[in-house]
């Protein structure tokens, strides 16, 4: 998405891939200015449940539950704050204030998949870190499928399967995409 901070970016539940994997180090833009990526900035944005795969380069942004698989580079880092997300913990992030955060490689990220149009693109696999798969926003997963609650659904299924299985019985659960 190359847009020119005279214009503002509002994104929500939703994946911005620019063609890069979690191990890819290549310098392609997810979000930057259209006129020039390098040296200019992106608009300002706001992002709510985002997983964004490709380096980050506004003017200035806020947001939740989002994840920066690669460089997040805000201008004005004393404007915003960026609460339940995961940064990639690259060199080049130039980050504004963050709340309850985590950061790479401290936490472990990994995909079902990487490859568009594959079934679980982009869902958190299930040996992903915990902290994000549970830590964020209302204690549910980070990135563009935290709407779905798969948390609460784990645990609430867990739960139950305690209370009602007979002594001495365990149930094994396998997820299955």
């Amino acid at each position: 998405m190359l847009i020119d901070a005279v214009y503002r970016l509002d994104v929500t539940d939703s994946i911005i891939d620019a063609g890069q994997g979690i191990g890819n180090t290549t310098s392609s833009f997810a979000i930057a200015s259209a006129t020039d990526p390098i040296n200019n900035w992106g608009p300002p944005t706001v992002l709510s449940g985002v997983t964004i795969l490709g380096r980050t380069r506004v003017e200035s942004i806020e947001g939740r539950g989002a994840i920066f698989v690669h460089a997040l580079e805000a201008l004005d880092n004393q404007k915003g704050c960026i609460k339940f997300s995961y940064f990639s913990g690259e060199t080049q992030d130039r980050l504004p204030q963050n709340h309850a955060c985590v950061f790479a490689p401290d936490a472990v990220l990994r995909f079902t998949s990487e490859i568009f149009g594959t079934p679980a693109y982009c869902q958190l696999a299930h040996n992903a870190d915990e902290r994000i798969r549970e830590q964020g926003p209302e204690s549910n997963e980070m990135g563009a499928f935290g709407f779905l609650t798969e948390a609460h659904k784990w645990l609430n299924l867990q739960i139950r399967f305690r209370e009602f299985m007979p002594v001495g019985i365990r149930p094994l659960l396998i997820p299955v995409t």
